[in-house]
């Protein structure tokens, strides 16, 4: 036992060391070649998601395909207007995506997790379906593949390419989901035009570096401010 266990230390090192590496590479996507975020604004319909926390699994059988609008501002940052179906009602809310220096990947700050995550527009060709990573370095609570589509309905070929990248990332295939089409969410109305949307918003915004009195600066590095609107 004695010679035993440096082997074990030594074999618990490797796996570790090749687990790092592997989320490393899963860490490495790189978005669309030559994003172009106003070929990007519109509608979406989101009608894939995989999504493997323990949390969520209960309602899989439940999601509809949402619907949103995305809106590029002067700055280069993004609205997205999403509206989701509920078993009470239609819920609409706005999340604000910061750019980076990278075209076709944005930063946003989660109030559910209280943490902020990356965005990453993998694939797209714009006119048809895009699939967006949220959360690069795999975490089953955080991690999500989403498709989207610019009707409710994609080809199939798109479908088994959402499909693909979502297992290339880990995430097991009942995790994976195509959703149906939500009844009447939004409404026609709503649909038609995003100005006649109402509900809960939530916008989140980098706060600016502080100055204290001893004149250093205090950077509040992912911290950010919410306000509903």
């Amino acid at each position: 036992m004695i010679g035993w266990q440096p082997d074990m230390r030594t074999s618990v090192v490797a796996v570790a060391m090749v687990t790092l590496c592997v989320m490393m590479v899963r860490a490495d996507v790189k978005p669309q070649k030559d994003f172009n975020l106003q070929r990007f604004t519109g509608r979406w319909y989101r009608v894939g998601l995989a999504y493997d926390s323990p949390s969520f699994a209960p309602y899989r059988d439940k999601i509809k395909a949402s619907m949103g609008f995305i809106a590029a501002l002067p700055s280069g940052h993004v609205n997205m207007t999403m509206w989701d179906a509920t078993s009470a009602s239609c819920v609409v809310r706005t999340y604000h995506y910061e750019k980076t220096l990278v075209a076709g990947q944005f930063t946003y700050f989660s109030t559910r997790h209280n943490m902020v995550k990356d965005i990453t527009v993998v694939d797209t060709n714009y006119t048809d379906y895009a699939v967006v990573l949220k959360h690069k370095v795999f975490h089953r609570e955080y991690t999500q593949v989403a498709l989207y589509g610019r009707t409710q309905r994609v080809r199939n070929d798109v479908l088994q390419k959402f499909k693909a990248f979502a297992l290339s990332r880990g995430f097991p295939r009942e995790s994976i989901l195509t959703p149906p089409p939500a009844d009447n969410c939004p409404a026609a109305a709503a649909a038609a035009s995003t100005s006649a949307a109402s509900g809960p918003r939530m916008m989140c915004v980098r706060r600016r570096r502080q100055r204290r009195p001893d004149s250093s600066l205090r950077t509040s590095m992912g911290k950010y401010k919410c306000r509903k609107y």
